[in-house]
């Protein structure tokens, strides 16, 4: 990536620093040897853009429903920001200090152009109806956990993480989910093998997903309750498991 003219260089959408109020009120104390980050998400027609996740160099937001995100960063002078969400453009930019202090920053981020044939949408409905019943299935055999829209909706959080932090064998560590290895061991944890609508999805964190954009989740902490048309057999020598998150139907009602 070219360095950034003006302190700002990104691909899709696009990305400036502004001289702009903070999120707070008032000034928010930051620890000693941080710099605070804060900034705004908006769609191509300026409306603000909850659920996308924010990424400064290991460290991670998500904004929220103004569209608005905080973060710290270290002493740096320059940093890498990527922005994901679903539906939407990654944007990756390098951005620069002004006078030791980073402006607010403001970012627009474009939808996912996809183009279907009629074809490809009966296609996508029919793979949607198998998906449900699979999902449905696998839940009357109860070999694992399963996470349904009303759980996620009563929960009320943004965040997988914090709706499945109570679920057997997961754990979070530095905000990414992972599975205990080993049954009884301490400390040990792995990374699990992510699904996303049916298709694996290597070096996914959950996170990357607002729980908003989610229908219904599946975790297989052990491995040997992994159903087959989750089995990775040659991609994966982790005694780890699997979870299998299924996004949001077309035209789902508001919940």
């Amino acid at each position: 990536m070219a360095p950034a003219l003006g302190g700002v260089s990104s691909g899709p959408g696009s990305l400036e620093a502004q001289q702009a109020p903070t999120l707070a009120a008032g000034p928010t104390p930051v620890p000693f040897g941080r710099r605070q980050m804060v900034g705004f998400v908006r769609d191509a027609k300026g409306e603000p853009l909850d659920g996308v996740t924010v990424e400064v160099h290991g460290q991670r937001s998500t904004t929220d429903g103004r569209g608005a995100f905080a973060l710290l960063t270290t002493l740096v002078d320059t940093a890498s920001i990527a922005l994901r969400r679903v539906g939407f453009e990654p944007l990756d930019a390098f951005i620069s200090t002004r006078n030791g202090m980073w402006d607010t920053v403001i970012v627009q981020m474009d939808p996912t152009v996809t183009t279907l044939s009629s074809v490809a949408v009966k296609e996508t409905f029919a793979t949607r109806a198998s998906a449900v019943r699979g999902f449905e299935e696998r839940r009357g055999r109860g070999l694992g956990q399963f996470v349904t829209r009303d759980e996620i909706v009563d929960r009320g959080s943004q965040k997988l993480t914090d709706i499945l932090r109570s679920k057997k064998g997961v754990m979070i560590v530095r905000g990414r989910l992972r599975f205990a290895a080993f049954a009884g061991s301490r400390g040990t944890t792995c990374q699990p093998n992510v699904f996303l609508d049916g298709a694996r999805a290597p070096g996914m964190e959950v996170d990357e997903i607002s729980a908003q954009s989610v229908e219904a989740l599946e975790l297989y902490p052990n491995l040997s309750t992994i159903p087959i048309e989750f089995q990775t057999i040659g991609t994966n020598t982790t005694p780890c498991g699997t979870i299998a998150i299924w996004t949001r139907t077309p035209n789902s009602r508001s919940r």
